[in-house]
C-alpha cells in the first residue's frame, strides 16, 4: 500500500482556501492524484477528514474505488446530529460560527502559546480525553502528535477552523456515495458520539459499520485499529 497524506489548506504549508467548501477541496486531491499518475484511488478520512472523503467519492466517482472511515463527523442535515458532538471545545467552535473574529483571535493566541510547548499540548490531549490517554502518551505515537498539530498550528490554526466552518454546511448529499464504505467507531469516544458513524452507514447504499471495543477518538492509531483501517481498503 502507498499512502499519501496532504495536508489540507491553511495547514503546514498548504495554502488558504478562502470561503472553503468540503467538495471545493477535492480539486486538490484530483490535481495530487493527476501528479502521481492515479487514475483511480482509495480514500481514508478520520473524524473530520471522513467528511473530505465522502466528498472526493461523491464528486469523483468511479476513481475512487473504496472508503475508509474512521470516527467520522456526519453531515448536520439531520435532527439531533449536532447534540452529538461531545467535546465542548469543538461545541464552542461550532457556535462561534455567526461572530469568527472571535475564534480566529482565539485560535491565532492558542496556536502561538502551544507552538512553543507541542510537548506540553499533547499532554493536555492526554488529559482532555480520557479514552485516549494511552494513544497520547504512546511514545511511539508522540513525535507523530507533535508534528501533527505543529502544522495545524502554522498558520495561527487558521486552516482548522476553516474545516469546522464547511462542516457546518455540505455541500452535497452523501445519500449519492456508492462506493464500498468501511465506517469504523471506538465505542469510547470522548469528541464525537460513535452513533455519528451509525447514521452515516445508514444513509449510504453500500457500507459496513464496526466497532472498536474500548477505544477512543484517535483509537484508530492504536497498532490493531490502525491495521483494520487500512485493510478496509484493500
Amino acid at each position: 500500500m502507498r499512502l499519501i497524506s496532504p495536508d489540507r489548506p491553511g495547514v503546514g504549508g498548504s495554502s488558504r482556501q478562502d470561503h472553503r467548501t468540503l467538495l471545493g477541496y477535492v480539486a486538490d486531491l484530483t490535481a495530487l492524484a493527476g501528479h502521481l499518475g492515479f487514475t483511480t484511488f482509495e480514500v481514508a478520512g478520520h473524524s473530520g477528514g471522513g467528511a473530505h472523503a465522502l466528498a472526493a467519492a461523491h464528486l469523483l466517482g468511479d476513481r475512487v474505488t473504496k472508503l475508509a472511515l474512521a470516527n467520522p463527523l456526519a453531515p448536520f442535515d439531520e435532527p439531533g446530529t449536532s447534540a452529538m458532538v461531545k467535546d465542548k471545545d469543538l461545541k464552542l467552535i461550532f457556535t462561534l460560527a455567526r461572530a469568527k473574529f472571535i475564534a480566529v483571535a482565539a485560535a491565532k493566541l492558542e496556536s502561538k502559546h502551544y507552538s512553543k510547548d507541542i510537548t506540553g499540548f499533547v499532554t493536555h490531549c492526554a488529559k482532555a480525553w480520557p479514552a485516549d490517554a494511552a494513544i497520547f502518551t504512546d511514545p511511539v505515537l508522540v513525535p507523530m502528535f507533535e508534528t501533527q498539530l505543529l502544522a495545524a498550528f502554522a498558520q495561527g490554526g487558521i486552516g482548522a477552523l476553516d474545516d469546522m466552518w464547511a462542516f457546518l454546511d455540505w455541500d452535497f448529499a452523501i445519500d449519492s456515495v456508492e462506493q464500498p464504505t468501511v465506517i469504523f467507531n471506538g465505542d469510547c469516544d470522548d469528541v464525537l458520539d460513535p452513533e455519528m458513524g451509525a447514521r452515516i452507514s445508514a444513509r449510504l447504499p453500500n457500507a459496513a459499520h464496526r466497532i472498536w471495543p474500548g477505544s477512543g477518538h484517535y483509537g484508530v492509531y492504536a497498532t490493531q485499529c490502525w491495521t483494520e483501517f487500512l485493510t478496509a481498503l484493500t
